[in-house]
């Protein structure tokens, strides 16, 4: 009979603790790494944080070019990888006797399409591809691509560039989303205002090409509306499909497939009116800002063009009335001031999708919560996306004298919290962040705000699209027509000498 007691304990052989660590996110591998020396000798191969970076990018819609992984050695695969959970540490476990978040790096990118003092750049819009490396600034006639590079301390980093790489006229920028593959970017955009023509037109680029540039994928003739100034509200994507809200109409058209419909919007929108489009419903508020809207978008149509060219009148028009109303939560007055949801980048992710409204209670300004449910139905009845409710803030901007001005970015999902930036009263910058909701809920919801701003620097002429953040990479930029300059703000550290890499 053998004797147990006198073999040596079994241990886990380095090759299959590499496979099991290739499986767990960045936190469980440093967490493993002061197990033994087995372990730590496993989270120092490259292949390792190679696999848990791809499965960051994955987790939270990060545009993949944005890293040149084959170059990049394992201590800037580590650094890269964890750099989400880093942010959102620095919001939620400052120091008692820090105010605000003083960014590491603060980079100033003059908005400039050519060497020129003359050819400035106006833009009324940014547009920051997840990862915090390539932005897009959409001016009242043109947009311009740039490059502010990542890492900036890497030998293998690319560093900011203080031109764009491509510029687009005759053009206004709209949205922007991933490719199916995911290795470029999708932008909409529209016909200028005072243009004689009303166009919207789909773009792609592949941004981390040495001389990117933007390929028309389809364009869309929306003449029959008329010979308004403007008659294009706004164009939004959503997977591979754009609404286009224009005047009294909502239509959707998908480019790639040649399908579309039209529907007539029935209901009081206007130009403060905020949508929110999602796979399979459009939510909107209305022009007083006290009742939420919600169509189903109904099923699209092989589209017939009757020209070479796409017009609206080839897109079917059908019958389609709002599922749902939902009045401002709160009191009568209350009034829907700034609308963030889930970013198309990542609506197919782990966190699901969410919905956060910022309202005008008079003396305060509050946020409540939703989760976007599916319902599948098909009930004519029952709307195919459900807004449920899922926590309140009361206080919006901590317990602080100070409460939030308006506008917000998009609702992030980041290690395991919702994040989204906005303006205070005093004109700082804050940067927000709540757990994911797991039920439905009325309760208050813990956040966490601080300012991204020191008191003294404020904010002046910062519009609602004139703030991107990019959580995954900690890097915030905003325009102030003001100053005429784009700060660009790294709030996670920078990495150190890397070790692979000596000076």
């Amino acid at each position: 009979m053998p004797d147990h007691a006198s073999q040596a304990n079994p241990r886990l052989s380095t090759e299959l603790i590499i496979h099991i660590l290739r499986f767990t996110d960045p936190i469980a591998i440093l967490a493993v790494r002061k197990c033994c020396r087995e372990f730590y000798a496993a989270t120092q191969v490259r292949e390792v944080w190679l696999d848990a970076l791809h499965g960051v990018c994955e987790t939270h819609g990060v545009f993949k070019p944005t890293y040149p992984f084959e170059k990049m050695t394992r201590f800037e695969l580590e650094h890269a990888a964890t750099s989400p959970y880093r942010f959102v540490r620095s919001i939620e476990h400052r120091e008692d006797n820090e105010e605000s978040l003083i960014p590491y790096q603060s980079r100033v990118l003059q908005p400039r399409y050519g060497p020129t003092p003359g050819s400035t750049h106006f833009p009324v819009a940014l547009h920051l591809v997840p990862g915090g490396r390539f932005l897009f600034t959409g001016g009242i006639d043109d947009f311009c691509l740039w490059d502010l590079g990542f890492n900036s301390t890497s030998r293998t980093s690319t560093f900011m560039k203080h031109l764009p790489i491509a510029r687009m006229e005759s053009s206004v920028l709209q949205d922007i989303g991933p490719s199916a593959d995911g290795k470029a970017v999708i932008l909409a955009t529209k016909s200028p205002s005072l243009s004689d023509d009303h166009k919207v037109k789909i773009y792609r680029v592949y941004p981390s090409n040495p001389e990117p540039g933007f390929e028309l994928l389809g364009e869309l003739d929306m003449g029959g509306l008329g010979q308004q100034l403007d008659p294009i509200k706004t164009v939004q994507i959503s997977g591979e499909a754009v609404l286009i809200w224009s005047d009294w109409s909502f239509v959707i058209w998908n480019w790639q497939e040649e399908r579309g419909c039209s529907w007539e919007i029935s209901v009081d929108l206007g130009r403060g009116s905020k949508i929110y489009t999602c796979d399979r419903s459009v939510i909107a508020s209305d022009a007083s800002g006290r009742r939420l809207y919600v169509w189903d978008i109904p099923q699209t149509r092989e589209i017939r063009r009757s020209n070479q060219l796409l017009e609206l009148g080839d897109i079917d028009e059908t019958e389609n009335q709002p599922k749902s109303v939902i009045p401002a939560p709160g009191y009568a007055n209350n009034q829907i001031i700034a609308i963030s949801g889930t970013p198309n980048w990542q609506r197919r992710g782990p966190a699901g999708e969410h919905l956060c409204l910022m309202l005008d209670e008079g003396s305060v300004k509050n946020l409540q919560l939703y989760s976007i449910r599916q319902c599948g139905t098909g009930d004519p009845f029952l709307p195919a996306s459900c807004l449920v409710e899922a926590g309140r803030r009361p206080f919006a901007y901590n317990d602080m004298p100070y409460q939030f001005a308006s506008g917000m970015t998009a609702l992030h999902f980041c290690a395991d919290r919702l994040l989204f930036c906005s303006s205070s009263e005093r004109n700082s910058l804050v940067a927000t962040t709540m757990a994911v909701p797991t039920r439905a809920s009325q309760d208050d919801v813990p956040a966490t705000s601080v300012d991204l701003t020191s008191i003294e620097m404020v904010l002046t002429n910062v519009s609602d699209q004139g703030i991107v953040v990019c959580p995954m990479s900690g890097r915030v930029v905003y325009y102030s027509s003001h100053a005429l300059h784009f700060p660009v703000n790294d709030y996670v550290l920078p990495p150190l000498q890397d070790p692979e890499r000596p000076l």
